[in-house]
């Protein structure tokens, strides 16, 4: 009987598990389809810092916490709810120097534990651009998503102004330090870089591949963050 309890519960944690994620992805769908009319449902501010403000809230605290794969480094209360505070970590070899993005932050302001507002520091802004990671964000809603696969894939069309602040493959290796593994293919290179959370329980895999054609320029950017993964290619035709 006793066996059978254990085996209830476990099945029972499981099948919650699975729900709240399948929730969890379904109120991303959801902000997707808020991209669409991205003006009336996002607000973009901030100095040094980006803020990018949620309008009409669909995510909550628990689901920003679920996607992340652990809690955060702090958190404190505001005016408006409250702040999580994150860290990120760059795995590298001992023998390597620590480079200037050796350890990253990320912080989610909530109000009625619903997420309003991303921000995202300034030091990040050295690597990828306010412009950018806004207008990234803005073609967003024309990403190919496959839920099963848990992955979004988008085409990203910048401006030529715009294209001129993506980094560069010197300038990514001065932020990041040597990639933990490089590959090559043809003329193009895909530049591979390991972070963690500093506060994961289990190993939260954060992998970024980064691919560089000929000239240095970016072409590619996926991110595999634990079992998710979003691609963007930059169309640089």
């Amino acid at each position: 009987m006793r066996h059978a309890s254990r085996a209830g519960v476990a099945v029972a944690a499981v099948a919650a598990l699975v729900f709240l994620s399948g929730c969890v992805y379904l109120r991303l769908l959801d902000v997707k389809r808020q991209l669409v009319d991205f003006d009336a449902n996002f607000a973009v501010g901030g100095r040094a810092e980006l803020v990018i403000e949620f309008l009409r809230p669909a995510l909550f605290q628990r689901d920003a916490r679920f996607l992340i794969g652990a809690s955060p480094s702090g958190e404190t209360l505001t005016e408006e709810g409250t702040l999580d505070h994150f860290e990120f970590f760059l795995h590298r070899s001992s023998a390597s120097a620590a480079p200037p993005f050796d350890r990253l932050t990320l912080d989610l302001a909530y109000r009625n534990r619903k997420l309003v507002k991303i921000i995202v520091p300034e030091t990040f802004l050295l690597l990828f651009s306010r412009n950018v990671l806004v207008e990234t964000l803005k073609q967003a809603k024309d990403a190919a998503v496959y839920e099963m696969k848990r992955l979004a894939r988008a085409k990203i069309a910048l401006s030529p102004e715009v294209e001129a602040e993506l980094p560069s493959r010197s300038r990514t290796e001065f932020l990041l330090g040597p990639p933990a593994e490089s590959i090559a293919l043809g003329d193009d290179e895909t530049l591979i870089y390991r972070f963690g959370v500093a506060t994961e329980v289990r190993p939260v895999p954060i992998v970024a591949r980064l691919t560089f054609n000929r000239e240095g320029l970016l072409k590619r950017a996926v991110v595999r963050w634990d079992t998710s993964t979003v691609e963007a290619e930059f169309d640089r035709s």
